[in-house]
């Protein structure tokens, strides 16, 4: 039965949360408040992205719902101009200090990213 808890496994064997909140359109005090309701539902996977506008917020969402930052997963995306291994890594960067996260799952030089 798929619920809260339900994991998938990635390639490099780290288990996600196979449910997520996706955080498009939101933006706001509607995307932190939907965070945190997500939050206390049972949710532990938040989906945004740069180009979403509203990390910041779900930063802020994390940290008031004083939940362990070990305990929720953050997946995000790549804008086409952060493409590239140094921007891409320059983007990750500006993604954590948005989010005002520091937790990293695996190192991104691990990945097979072209070093162009």
């Amino acid at each position: 039965m798929l619920d809260f808890n339900t994991m998938i496994q990635l390639n490099n064997g780290v288990k996600i949360p196979i449910l997520g909140l996706g955080t498009w359109p939101l933006r706001k005090r509607k995307v932190y408040q939907a965070v945190r309701w997500a939050l206390e539902a049972g949710y532990r996977h938040i989906d945004t992205a740069k180009v979403y506008n509203n990390e910041k917020e779900i930063g802020r969402a994390i940290k008031d719902s004083k939940i362990s930052r070990e305990d929720i997963f953050i997946t995000s995306k790549v804008n086409n101009q952060d493409q590239g291994y140094y921007k891409t890594l320059l983007a990750y960067e500006k993604s954590l200090k948005r989010l005002k996260s520091i937790l990293f799952r695996f190192k991104l030089d691990s990945l097979a990213f072209n070093k162009s």
